[in-house]
């Protein structure tokens, strides 16, 4: 079971947002670019500064380590970073059931990262970020760039994770028809909050 809740958050010229998001829940926030998305995505990281409360099944964000925190409430960012030369270095272990659905083989491990598409990238970092078991998601444009039929596995997997870990998602999109998709609840992020929809 987990629960993410933010609490008054306040970050640069942003807030207060106000969100409660249960287990086994998606939810999709858009709007313009610059609006703010991406910026609460990392404040509920705890990578950026802000004020408020975010609690993970009542713990407040404070009560945790740094590192456990992200660990436990991980962002898969726009754009990934990666600080070794080949695949298989930013990896423990080899999650070849994930990379098969996402249209990997084991080879993908001696790949080097710069030989990666955008969409390759992408792919491979949401992999990464699976593989530590977080109990909440945060998705930014988890599928930007990538084509029909993979950002369809994508969304495909987050369900299927959403439902197996019983986690609770927050997935900021530019695409109103993936938003339908994926989401039940939908908020859009203007004048630096966050309004259902």
């Amino acid at each position: 079971m987990s629960k993410l809740e933010i609490q008054n958050l306040i970050f640069r010229h942003c807030g207060p947002i106000n969100l409660s998001v249960e287990a086994g829940e998606c939810v999709c926030i858009f709007g313009k670019s610059g609006a703010g998305k991406s910026l609460l995505l990392r404040a509920v990281a705890d990578i950026d500064p802000h004020k408020g409360k975010v609690l993970l099944n009542g713990k407040e964000q404070m009560d945790f380590q740094p590192t456990q925190w992200r660990k436990l409430v991980a962002m898969l960012p726009a754009e990934n970073r990666w600080w070794k030369n080949r695949v298989g270095q930013h990896f423990n272990g080899k999650p070849i059931r994930l990379l098969e659905k996402l249209g990997f083989n084991s080879n993908v491990f001696d790949w080097e990262i710069a030989r990666l598409s955008t969409g390759e990238s992408q792919r491979l970092a949401l992999v990464r970020l699976l593989m530590n078991e977080p109990e909440v998601l945060l998705l930014d444009e988890a599928s930007a760039g990538l084509d029909t039929k993979s950002t369809s596995i994508v969304e495909e997997v987050v369900k299927n994770y959403l439902e197996e870990k019983n986690a609770a998602v927050v997935w900021v999109s530019h695409d109103k028809e993936q938003a339908k998709r994926i989401a039940k609840r939908h908020f859009l992020f203007k004048e630096g909050n966050i309004q259902r929809v």
